[in-house]
């Protein structure tokens, strides 16, 4: 019996087209250009959509696997798993759904360890999927937050996260501390 010696890394993107296609797309980045086994996790129909996007001719490096997810348990509309099948209103209750995936992710990566006889070398999580870290820890694994979106929004987004000085000036306009050189506009009093 031939024992794949790889290392293993899950990745879980959130439930929408904009997070689904860098997930794929580093995949099979990491995976040709490392000896990894990637498993991209995410809902039925989500997961279908992952591996449209998968080059057939890969490797092999990368699969998909399926977490149960039923969207009518959750108040949206039935097979709605995806941002792009919801109206703008219900997009914070498939944030909320999202979070019951907590468990069957973690019986999966239990799973995959078992399978593998170790534990993956890391989780690679979507920024929307906080709880993600819960699973890592429990498992004792390693846990990395992938941000989808832009380095120069994500910098201005974190700084003002960190120091949330639009909270304590009553000005339209407020510097950035990382920012020295752009400004960002507050709401209007």
């Amino acid at each position: 019996m031939v024992v794949d010696e790889r290392e293993r890394v899950v990745m879980m993107p959130f439930m929408a087209q904009g997070h689904l296609i860098p997930f794929s797309a580093i995949a099979e980045l990491l995976s040709e250009r490392n000896p990894l086994k990637i498993t991209l996790v995410n809902t039925p129909h989500n997961a279908s959509k992952l591996r449209s996007m998968l080059n057939p001719k890969a490797s092999g490096a990368v699969e998909v696997a399926e977490l149960p997810f039923s969207s009518a348990d959750h108040g949206l509309p039935l097979d709605a798993e995806n941002t792009d099948a919801l109206p703008y209103h219900l997009i914070i209750r498939l944030f909320e759904a999202s979070e019951t995936l907590e468990h069957a992710f973690e019986s999966l990566v239990s799973v995959i360890a078992l399978d593998d006889g170790r534990l993956p070398l890391c989780i690679v999580a979507d920024v929307f999927c906080g709880w993600t870290v819960l699973v890592a820890e429990r498992l004792g694994t390693h846990h990395v937050v992938f941000i989808t979106c832009g380095a120069f929004g994500t910098l201005g987004l974190t700084s003002t996260w960190l120091h949330l000085l639009h909270l304590w000036t009553d000005a339209d306009e407020f510097l950035v501390p990382v920012c020295r050189a752009s400004r960002f506009t507050g709401p209007s009093s």
